[in-house]
């Protein structure tokens, strides 16, 4: 952003507590890529955002030129759509913290993109709107249309996972991908094996992007063990 206050639309990816008082909050934004801002009063009794500063959250940002830090200040955040059935679904929200810490770790910073803030938006509404809790479709589908944006997909063909040196997987597994790539809806049947191809694939790129587990892993994990049947 610029050093001018700038009004962005934006969605909160990462909320980090800063002293008693205060939070640093990560946004992905249409107009200016991710941002990060210091939110001032958003802990305490008090909280200046009120419940308007969450997790998921999209809606319009203000915030004001960069201090030393190199942060800016978001003064005010407008909520347009909260996610809220995200927020009451203990499967879609394990998802949704998996696929946004994976977009926050990924993304660089005020590097815009209009397609890395589309997708998630889009991402978001469908988890949002699904009338099962079985996100597989979208914790993969997700996935690979990012690595894809981020130029980290191989070609999904035998010779194209050959030539990235990733190990080989399925026909059906493949084809599979392919409609997953192209968003087909959630409805698609996914057999375990290709489940476990897929989710093969996807864990590789992430590792060969970040050479680690995501924090939020062990708890996406956790409730797939629990309430779905594995993807591993």
């Amino acid at each position: 952003m610029s050093e001018k206050d700038g009004t962005v639309t934006s969605i909160v990816i990462r909320l980090v507590d800063q002293g008693e008082r205060n939070r640093i909050v990560t946004l992905l934004t249409a107009e200016a890529g991710r941002v990060s801002a210091i939110a001032r009063g958003a802990r305490g009794k008090s909280r200046r955002f009120g419940g308007h500063l969450d997790l998921f959250h999209q809606g319009e940002a203000v915030i004001t030129r960069r201090h030393r830090s190199g942060l800016g200040t978001l003064q005010r955040f407008d909520v347009r759509e909260p996610y809220e059935g995200i927020r009451q679904d203990i499967v879609k929200f394990a998802v949704a913290s998996f696929l946004v810490e994976l977009v926050s770790l990924t993304t660089v910073e005020e590097a815009a993109d209009a397609s890395q803030y589309q997708s998630v938006s889009e991402m978001l509404t469908q988890l949002a709107q699904m009338e099962q809790a079985d996100p597989r479709n979208v914790l993969l589908g997700f996935q690979l249309r990012w690595f894809y944006l981020l130029g980290m997909l191989p070609e999904l063909t035998p010779a194209g996972l050959a030539s990235a040196q990733m190990r080989p997987i399925s026909p059906e597994a493949l084809e599979a991908a392919h409609r997953l790539l192209l968003g087909v809806p959630e409805t698609m049947s996914l057999q375990p094996s290709w489940l476990k191809d897929i989710g093969l694939l996807t864990r590789t790129l992430r590792f060969r992007v970040l050479s680690r587990p995501l924090a939020s892993e062990p708890f996406l994990r956790q409730v797939l063990r629990d309430l779905l049947p594995s993807i591993d």
